[in-house]
């Protein structure tokens, strides 16, 4: 083997070899971290609530089962497939790419077209490899991930023939290394980004719808801590009205998005709340601390509380008890939030209600309880250092 040759497969080596890096490391160290980020959330009541609104037919039932049915649904092995896909790929292109720099004078002005080909992928792979140690980092690999980058190197030739002929620099003979910088700049650029400039500038020609303006994208983006990326990722994963995310299963979500479980079960209980009010009506809803469905059902249950001792004195033909501290407070909330949104007491005490009684916030209230728990009186304390309050409200 030449010397020419060891070069060219040294120097293959080195540049395949550092988008796999990260994904690599993903596999062996993230993969277990984000398992059991959310595998230790769950308490086995969670569990089976779980498996109850959304997999009744499953049968894991306590946290063995829930990390069994974890990697069967979300196993490394699923990676399998595209690692190995993006790894030929990029070997592949890395090799051809090298030898062709190694037996070439770049500073002639021939062989304009591979000399595209070259820079297009050379634009493609170092925006492929930022990305994925981006991700890496981030905690946040999924197989779309890696499809994507395999897409992104197979389809970098032909953005980089298309922007270069639409530029007019493939009319011109001679392509030079200022020439073809225009398909490195343009292969640098993440794959939406040119897959809009190509539908825009075949819109007009074509006479094409060319708005690339997403309602999904501003509906999702109108809730409390998504922004364009964030709601891009959940439109790719099929979430794409407020409807859909308010009923989508956090745990899938939080894993086809590589987004936290907390972050996506508080974006979920936001959506609910917004199927009942409209954007100007949600603005009040926020001061009064009503974000989510888990809020809200701490308010239902303050009010209902009252309602039930209410009616048990009503029905004893006494009059109504007076309310408790709390109890005042949730009425006070309720008369000062239906007058800010125009509506009266009972009217907005039904819509809380149904916010509250949604089968998809008992199901967030229970997960949230399960994560923080409440601590068990201290029997060895003294019984001066007990309050009332514990005994009141068990009472």
């Amino acid at each position: 083997m030449s010397n020419m040759q060891n070069t060219v497969l040294i120097a293959t080596g080195i540049v395949a070899t550092l988008p796999l890096i990260p994904t690599g490391h993903f596999l062996l160290f993230g993969w277990p971290a984000r398992k059991e980020q959310i595998v230790s959330r769950f308490s086995d009541e969670a569990i089976g609530r779980y498996r109850q609104m959304f997999y009744p037919e499953s049968g894991f039932k306590d946290s063995e089962g829930f990390a069994e049915e974890y990697d069967l649904r979300y196993g490394r092995r699923l990676f399998v497939f595209p690692v190995l896909l993006f790894a030929a790929t990029v070997i592949g292109a890395t090799y051809w790419s090298v030898t062709w720099v190694f037996s070439h004078d770049w500073a002639s002005a021939s062989e304009g077209t591979a000399k595209i080909a070259i820079f297009s992928l050379a634009g493609a792979y170092v925006w492929v490899t930022f990305d994925l140690i981006l991700r890496a980092r981030q905690n946040d690999v999924v197989t779309s991930d890696i499809n994507r980058a395999t897409l992104r190197l197979l389809v970098s030739l032909p953005f980089g023939f298309a922007i270069s002929a639409f530029a007019g620099v493939l009319s011109d003979t001679a392509i030079t290394l200022s020439t073809g910088a225009l398909a490195f700049f343009v292969g640098a650029f993440p794959t939406d980004t040119v897959l809009k400039f190509m539908r825009r500038t075949a819109a007009i020609p074509l006479k094409l719808d060319g708005n690339t303006e997403s309602d999904s994208v501003q509906q999702l983006t109108k809730i409390d801590g998504i922004s364009v990326p964030i709601a891009e990722r959940l439109v790719d994963e099929g979430v794409k009205t407020n409807l859909q995310l308010a009923y989508a299963d956090p745990i899938t979500l939080a894993i086809k998005t590589g987004m936290d479980f907390s972050f996506i079960l508080d974006c979920c209980g936001q959506a609910l709340v917004r199927i009942y009010f409209d954007d100007d009506q949600i603005k009040v809803v926020r001061r009064f601390a009503l974000r989510t469905g888990v809020e809200a059902r701490s308010l239902n249950d303050a009010l209902a509380s009252y309602d039930a001792k209410a009616a048990a004195a009503i029905g004893r033909g006494a009059a109504p008890p007076p309310r408790n501290p709390m109890e005042t407070a949730a009425q006070t909330q309720l008369e000062a939030l239906a007058d800010k949104l125009g509506l009266d007491p009972f009217s907005t005490h039904f819509i809380i209600d149904q916010i509250a009684d949604d089968p998809y916030t008992d199901f967030a209230f229970e997960i949230w309880a399960s994560q923080y728990p409440k601590q068990a009186p201290d029997p060895t304390a003294a019984p001066a250092e007990t309050t009332s309050a514990p005994v009141a409200k068990s009472a």
